[in-house]
């Protein structure tokens, strides 16, 4: 949980193509929670960085190592066809997104 919190402190203002990015941690039973707790509230859910949490190893002076992924979701119309899910989709939110994530990790000095 705590790389979980440090990560939405990393990701707290994130916008893409002036839409702010949410942030969310945990298991499958967690994501299922919280996309039903948006739906029901009618809240933004899209684009999401999802930490998928895993058990963490120390590795001395503060540091953690971790094996995880984070899952980058944009929702998407089921009835568009992949070239079109592409274009509005994957270029406009999905891989600006993962270039940004990668810097701030990466500028971060968390992830190395």
């Amino acid at each position: 949980m705590k790389i979980g919190m440090a990560l939405k402190e990393l990701f707290k203002g994130l916008t893409i193509d002036g839409v702010s990015v949410q942030f969310h941690f945990g298991d499958q039973k967690e994501l299922n929670m919280w996309i039903a707790s948006k739906m029901k509230s009618n809240k933004q859910k899209y684009p999401l960085i999802w930490y998928v949490i895993a058990p963490k190893e120390p590795q001395g002076n503060g540091k953690f190592r971790v094996d995880t992924q984070l899952i980058l979701f944009q929702g998407s119309k089921s009835e568009l066809f992949n070239t079109e899910r592409y274009e509005k989709t994957y270029l406009t939110y999905l891989e600006p997104l993962y270039e940004k994530v990668q810097k701030m990790l990466y500028a971060s000095r968390m992830f190395r």
